[in-house]
């Protein structure tokens, strides 16, 4: 197996008697938001409807990254929202 770079484009070889198989690798910056809610810590992507949690802030994140790489496997022309400088901004809101 070997993998190799151009631009932001990762390709991966994988060598197997008498085949040859070129991945693709697309890459996308993606963001996050991480929060403490109860005991456990939740980890959302702000591009995609991916989350996922764990007890320690370091485990939800990488639950959450092994959420987004199934999703992306998954799904041939995901739709990936651009958030540029996101910020968490509090509101009040009155309901009945």
């Amino acid at each position: 197996m070997f993998r190799f770079s151009k631009g932001n484009h990762f390709f991966l070889l994988i060598l197997i008697p008498h085949v040859l198989v070129y991945l693709f690798m697309h890459t996308v910056e993606l963001n996050n938001a991480v929060w403490k809610e109860g005991n456990y810590y939740v980890a959302q992507n702000l591009n995609v409807e991916v989350s996922s949690f764990g007890d320690t802030k370091e485990e939800a994140l990488l639950n959450l990254q092994e959420a987004l790489e199934l999703y992306f496997e998954d799904n041939q022309h995901p739709d990936v929202a651009v958030v540029e400088h996101p910020e968490i901004v509090t509101s009040t809101l009155k309901y009945a």
